[in-house]
């Protein structure tokens, strides 16, 4: 009896393992900014994602140039994510969250008119 579970075990494990699928990969957060695209620019930037097997990026930057540029290289693997931020080293933009001038409108237009 033993016997048979271990074996019924081995074989049903040797089916599982067998029949695995394998899923896409998706990066849901790279940073892009300045200083990456000074180093690596971004038609190089796709093909490392590209040659990594990935499926898609979720891509942020400092400001959005960075973002852009890759979703402009690569619109079918790179989806472009809002950061508050307009430049790095701000901090939360209050106006954003608070106050009378808060709103999605705002936000979606990344602050870029002062509080």
């Amino acid at each position: 009896m033993l016997m048979r579970l271990i074996l019924s075990c081995t074989l049903l494990f040797a089916l599982n393992t067998g029949a695995a699928t394998l899923l896409p990969i998706f990066d849901s957060h790279l940073h892009y900014s300045h200083d990456a695209w000074e180093q690596l620019p971004p038609k190089e930037a796709i093909a490392i994602l590209r040659q990594a097997g990935l499926q898609g990026a979720m891509v942020s930057s400092s400001s959005d140039d960075g973002a852009q540029m890759l979703l402009a290289e690569a619109p079918d693997l790179v989806i472009p994510v809002l950061r508050p931020y307009r430049q790095r080293g701000e901090g939360w933009p209050t106006c954003l969250s608070k106050g009378p001038n808060a709103s999605p409108t705002r936000m979606a237009r990344r602050c870029s008119v002062p509080c």
